[in-house]
C-alpha cells in the first residue's frame, strides 16, 4: 500500500520518469502488439505483408518466431499455461497475435493495427459492459474464481444495509500505470 501511495505521489507531482520521457539512441527500434479482434474464433491466417511494406517497418514476429515454448510462465510454478502470442483459438479481445518492430513509436503503433487476421467464425459476441452481458443472457461466460468458505449461510429478517440502484463502472485505462513498457540496451560485456 505504501509503495502505491509513494508511486502515486511521484506521478502526481511530475517527478516520475515515464518511458516517453526517456531519450533513446538513434538506432533504437520500437515495438507494438498486433491484437486479436474476435473472441473464441480460430486464427486461420496472419498477413503482415502490407504492414511490412510500410517505410520504417523493420519486422513482424508471431508465435512461429519464438524458439522454445510460446508461454510467459512455466507450469512448474503452478501457473496456468498462457501464450505470449495467440496460436489458434482467441481467448480474449486484445490478445496479442504478434509484435511489429519499427523505427519510431508512432509507426509501430499505427501500423500494428494494419496486420490482417483471417478468423474462422467467432462463437462469442464482444460485450463491452456488464449491461450487455446480462441482456445477452451470456451468464455462462461468467466464471466464479473463488468459492465461499461457508458451508451454510444464515439469513436474518432485516438486512445490515439497505441500498437501491445500479452502479456500473466502464473500462478504465491508466496510461501512466498500465502499459508494459521496456527499454532494452545491449552491452558488449557479459555479466
Amino acid at each position: 500500500m505504501y509503495a502505491c501511495l509513494c508511486l502515486a505521489m511521484i506521478q502526481c507531482s511530475g517527478e516520475a520518469t515515464y518511458m516517453n520521457d526517456v531519450l533513446t539512441s538513434s538506432n533504437s527500434v520500437f515495438c507494438a502488439f498486433a491484437i486479436a479482434t474476435k473472441v473464441g474464433a480460430n486464427i486461420e491466417k496472419i498477413d503482415a505483408s502490407e504492414a511490412l511494406q510500410t517505410p520504417g517497418v523493420i519486422a513482424f514476429y508471431t508465435a512461429k518466431d519464438i524458439p522454445g515454448t510460446n508461454s510467459s510462465c512455466d507450469p512448474l510454478f503452478g501457473y496456468e499455461f498462457e501464450e505470449i502470442f495467440c496460436t489458434d483459438i482467441v481467448k480474449y479481445y486484445g490478445q496479442p497475435i504478434g509484435v511489429l518492430v519499427a523505427q519510431t513509436n508512432d509507426i509501430a503503433n499505427r501500423i500494428a493495427s494494419k496486420v490482417k487476421v483471417t478468423y474462422s467464425s467467432s462463437i462469442h459476441n464482444i460485450l463491452t459492459s456488464t449491461k450487455e452481458v446480462f441482456e445477452a443472457h451470456e451468464m455462462k461466460r461468467i466464471n466464479m474464481i473463488k468459492t465461499s468458505k461457508f458451508d451454510e449461510i444464515k439469513f436474518s429478517q432485516e438486512p445490515d444495509i439497505n441500498a437501491k440502484g445500479l452502479f456500473e463502472m466502464g473500462g478504465q485505462y491508466h496510461f501512466t500505470m498500465e502499459p508494459q513498457t521496456t527499454i532494452v540496451v545491449p552491452f558488449e560485456e557479459a555479466f
